[in-house]
């Protein structure tokens, strides 16, 4: 297994490349925190067996679309693990983050890796 060069990785996700990689049986292979108006923050991970996957989705805060009141104004986060096909890898999953306002993406991260750290 290779060192992950988390130096390389996006600032803004490394800390949650960090906590997932420390979930028995995940191992993070790419990742990019969004960077572009609406763009979602996504860490593309491998699981060693589908355990690792319920682990990880009993971790995160919630699933699916969150709507709220944040000062008064509507916020929508989204968190999916979705699982796909690589050419190179064979079975990837992928941990998205969305939200709206963007910069509510931000705190959404926060709080996935803060439930990830009290694990």
């Amino acid at each position: 297994m290779s060192v992950i060069p988390y130096e390389e990785i996006d600032v803004e996700v490394r800390r949650l490349v960090r906590l997932l990689n420390a979930i028995p049986g995940i191992r993070s292979v790419g990742s990019c925190a969004g960077h572009a108006p609406e763009a979602e923050a996504v860490v593309t991970f491998r699981a060693a067996e589908l355990e690792a996957v319920a682990r990880l989705a009993r971790l995160l805060p919630f699933h699916g679309v969150r709507p709220r009141l944040v000062g008064g104004r509507p916020v929508v986060g989204t968190i999916v693990v979705t699982v796909r096909h690589c050419e190179e890898l064979g079975l990837v999953h992928d941990l998205r983050l969305s939200a709206s306002p963007d910069s509510f993406r931000w705190d959404l991260i926060g709080e996935v890796e803060a439930n990830l750290a009290k694990g």
